[in-house]
């Protein structure tokens, strides 16, 4: 269950001015203006929102970029862990304490090495 958004903080994206992630798991575009075409004749508006997720081999993902050539897929749970600590160290992977994939939630996550992972795996 998500809290009330009273409690949602949000955090900016290193290497992605437009675009936000909350201690919910939430990511959002921010509003902008593009300038289009050739010479800039035309103006596209985004108003921005909460940008669709997907979860492939287990992973919750999204999709983003500066343009749309150069979009590309980035794990949620890591922006999210990045915004509000920093960056992980190398070796060190997230998991998700409730077991489910989509829970990207800054209260969820737990960082563990590979080493530990493999441990947990074992058993």
């Amino acid at each position: 269950m998500l809290a009330p958004a009273a409690l949602e903080e949000w955090r900016s994206i290193k290497g992605f001015s437009n675009y936000e992630v909350s201690n919910l798991g939430r990511v959002r575009s921010l509003p902008r203006t593009y300038k289009l075409g050739y010479e800039h004749r035309g103006v596209l508006h985004n108003a921005g929102g909460q940008l669709r997720t997907s979860i492939v081999k287990g992973t919750l993902r999204v999709s983003m970029g500066t343009t749309k050539a150069n979009r590309k897929y980035y794990g949620v749970k890591k922006l999210v862990w990045e915004a509000f600590y920093g960056e992980l160290r190398r070796g060190v992977v997230l998991l998700s304490e409730d077991g489910d994939p989509a829970n990207a939630a800054l209260t969820n996550l737990r960082p563990v090495t590979r080493a530990e992972l493999l441990r947990m795996n074992v058993r």
